[in-house]
């Protein structure tokens, strides 16, 4: 087996009859996210690995097969031999030169270098030493037919265009200090001409260091002091950099505590304090860069008991990686505790009786379309003290981007006295400008103390308005089809039927004009499992050419790790072999060996998810479930439709169709002494996106598959239009040309059907746009 620098393997195994099993692709470590600059991006190598498969150093340079090159295996591909040798036998290295970068005490970084015969007769490599002055920590790590600096060295002799690698390490210690560092490796040869090859090298060696990171102001403890109830309060602090590399922040922590000395982590994550400002996890600090952060009590949607103190736990943890440190130096704040332990508390707060009351304590405006107004809400303060409360500002919190729309009737004036026992009516009415989901803040805030507000959530669901065009698009002639196979032992024979019915479907996509290409996944749902939404097999992506090896990715999920046994989830697969990671492809070559960045790997030539090129531009997208059990996946069957629904963009979604071979509802079915039981869940979700669903207990699987083959274009289209339009209002074009008739509208559903005949009949490619106009009636 041979390991490519760009992280693809070439692998093979004894397969059983019928059985394949694929390997792993090699992924190379995680750099992203590191303060490392690009030039030094390079994948760490153990220094204790078991070098002695190396070949004796030799690379041919017409290449013969593959392994047989002798490269190092992390190492870049083969230097190819130069266009022209010119004069006696000369030794040169490429690159010329070597630049480590950044190193950090303790660290290492390793770079490979070629040395290649640019001349046209032999030369042979005799000795490899370092230049006077050249600083200590530079060295060749050890390969066949080179042997320790100290000793002769193995001759290698190379013919003209022959070359070999050498891999050079850079490996400070942890105590030394920071400076720029140079050396010079001599390669001494049998040339007269051209007696020894100098290559110069250099580094920046930085001082061992962690995050400096501290708090500002100094954060503990956290006294939030009494609050009324139905108060909050926020408070903010700053996490400075005042070091000299960056940091990154991989945790916040804001944890319950029993007691206010015993805060573990199995006591979970608080209820009462609530992070309010922060960056997305995990983030960089600069040095000298400072973020801030924010925290709130109570939090949203927590009801504290009245005269009781909390206790919370806050801390967070951080880390500096990259520098060629083989591991990363961990930290945390407080310095004092490790979060990863059990801490004292350091957050407090404390609820007392209300002196305020807003009701409602939350505001839904409902449903309203975009363009038009809701409903008026009235919201009423009272002053249940017996005092007065000043009432600094009553607002609508200003960072809510949809604050705008908002209409505040009946605020006060800033500053206003509220006497006790009186009580204000706002009236608060919504108007929203787009469509989308309201969560905003009524703000209440009181002079009683600093930081002290009253809070109303606002809350409400703004739907298409005015005038609409949504877009749609026909799918091509090219069609993507998945099998979702269930593989456990009640399924032998039907897969045998299933795998014998595929010349049938094969032919039926053929006379339809259709061009196929398919996979076949499990119906593991486990993301654990490695196999779980991959595709199978000895070929990902089959075509006609090769549907043959069909019965080989079928006898994969046979053979498969996943265990599917207690729970069968092929909706689950189904969403997990289309979503990101696994069907990304990310345009990035990596046919020459390079390196695909986490989470992706080198998937023929090209890198992206396990299930790159499953998805083609253009093409439809049939989805075909084959199980004698209904699908326990533990989201709901409508969250599946509207993925599947809307996987390939919601203009896409006339090309995307649902089918399932399996148990009929509503008590499944038994034949010959198959049995299935009724599939419920694949039953509707088919229903929802274009397809149906076939019986499992049948002899013969043909006429099933070729109904899937059938193409969306011979079928009526149904094209969602996501809100009710007016009567009289809906205009459809194909093609940029205007339907006169040949479709009709359901006000009921939402919807416009193009049958497959008529002036606005659908084919492969087709554009439709549909023109409607919304009223404020739902």
């Amino acid at each position: 087996m041979r390991t490519f620098s760009g992280g693809l393997r070439i692998c093979s195994a004894v397969l059983p009859v019928l059985l394949w099993a694929g390997c792993d692709e090699a992924t190379p470590p995680d750099m992203s996210g590191m303060d490392v600059p690009p030039a030094i991006d390079t994948p760490y190598q153990d220094p204790g690995r078991d070098l002695a498969p190396w070949d004796p150093g030799l690379t041919d340079p017409v290449g013969d097969a593959p392994g047989a090159d002798g490269q190092d295996p992390d190492a870049p591909d083969s230097i190819l031999p130069p266009d022209v040798l010119e004069g006696p036998g000369r030794i040169q290295a490429s690159p010329e030169s070597l630049d480590f970068g950044i190193v950090m005490a303790g660290g290492r970084i390793d770079r490979s270098i070629a040395l290649v015969n640019i001349g046209e007769t032999p030369v042979s490599i005799t000795a490899l030493t370092w230049e006077d002055g050249s600083d200590g920590d530079f060295r060749i790590l050890p390969k066949p037919g080179f042997g320790p600096l100290d000793d002769p060295p193995t001759p290698a002799e190379l013919a003209p265009g022959r070359s070999t690698t050498l891999i050079l390490r850079y490996a400070p210690e942890e105590s030394a200090g920071a400076g720029d560092v140079a050396a010079t490796l001599r390669v001494a040869t049998s040339s007269d001409d051209h007696p020894h090859a100098l290559i110069p090298m250099t580094a920046r060696r930085i001082a061992r260091s962690g995050c400096t990171l501290s708090l500002q102001p100094n954060a503990f403890p956290m006294a939030f002091g009494d609050l009324p109830l139905g108060a909050s309060r926020d408070m903010s602090l700053l996490v400075r950099n005042t070091g000299t590399l960056a940091c990154q922040i991989d945790m916040l922590v804001l944890r319950k505590c029993d007691t206010s000395t015993q805060c573990r982590p199995e006591d979970g994550v608080s209820a009462a304090f609530a992070w309010i400002t922060s960056p997305s996890l995990p983030f960089l600090i600069a040095p000298g860069e400072q973020v801030p952060l924010g925290v709130r009590y109570p939090a949203p949607g927590f009801t504290p008991e009245v005269g009781t103190r909390t206790p919370g736990f806050l801390g967070l943890l951080h880390r500096i990686e990259g520098y060629g440190l083989p591991e990363p130096i961990l930290g945390h704040i407080p310095a004092d505790c490790d979060p990863y332990g059990a801490c004292p508390a350091n957050v407090f707060a404390r609820t007392v009786l209300p002196v305020l009351s807003i009701t409602p304590a939350s505001i839904d405006f409902g449903t309203v379309r975009a363009g038009c107004s809701s409903s008026v809400v009235p919201a009423a303060i009272d002053n249940l003290s017996g005092s007065n409360i000043l009432l600094r500002s009553v607002r609508i919190d200003p960072t809510c981007a949809s604050a705008g729309d908002i209409e505040l009737g009946g605020a006060p004036a800033p500053d206003t006295t509220l006497e006790p026992g009186k009580a204000l009516v706002l009236k608060l009415t919504w108007h929203p400008s787009s469509e989308g989901a309201l969560a905003c803040d009524l703000l209440v805030s009181t002079g009683d103390a600093a930081g002290l507000e009253y809070r109303v959530r606002l809350t409400g669901t703004a739907a298409p308005g005015g005038t609409i065009t949504r877009q749609f698009q026909m799918p091509s002639r090219d069609v993507d089809v998945l099998f979702v196979v269930d593989g456990s032992g009640s399924m032998l024979d039907g897969l045998a039927r299933l795998n014998s019915a595929i010349p049938a479907f094969l032919q039926a996509t053929s006379d339809a004009g259709r061009d196929l290409q398919m996979g076949v996944i499990g119906v593991a749902g486990d993301e654990s499992c490695a196999d779980t939404g991959r595709l199978m097999g000895p070929v990902r992506l089959m075509t006609p050419a090769t549907a043959n090896r069909l019965e080989d990715a079928i006898a994969a999920v046979v053979a498969s790790s996943c265990d599917t046994s207690l729970k069968e989830q092929g909706l689950q697969a189904a969403r997990l072999a289309l979503s990101s990671p696994r069907i990304d492809d990310i345009e990035v070559s990596c046919a020459t060996g390079g390196t695909c960045p986490q989470p992706y790997q080198c998937v023929e030539g090209a890198c992206g998810g396990v299930n790159r090129g499953l998805l083609r531009p253009g093409a439809g997208l049939d989805i075909l479930f084959f199980s004698d059990e209904d699908d326990q996946s533990d989201a709901t069957p409508q969250e599946y439709a509207t993925f599947f629904q809307e996987v390939l963009g919601p203009a896409r979604r006339p090309g995307v169709r649902v089918f399932a071979i399996a148990g009929p509802p509503p008590a499944g079915c038994e034949d010959a002494g198959e049995v299935a039981e009724a599939g419920h869940r694949y039953d509707w979700v088919a229903s929802q996106v274009g397809g149906t669903l076939f019986p499992i207990c049948v002899p013969s699987l043909d006429e099933a598959l070729q109904t899937t083959a059938r193409p969306p274009w011979k079928s009526p289209v149904v094209l969602p239009l996501g809100t009710l339009p007016q009567a009289g209002s809906v205009q459809v074009w194909r093609n940029d040309a205007q339907c006169a008739d040949g479709f009709t509208v359901d006000l009921a559903a939402w919807t416009v059907t193009i049958p497959p005949e008529g002036a606005c009949a659908p084919g492969p490619g087709d554009r439709y746009s549909v023109n409607f106009t919304t009223s404020c009636s739902l």
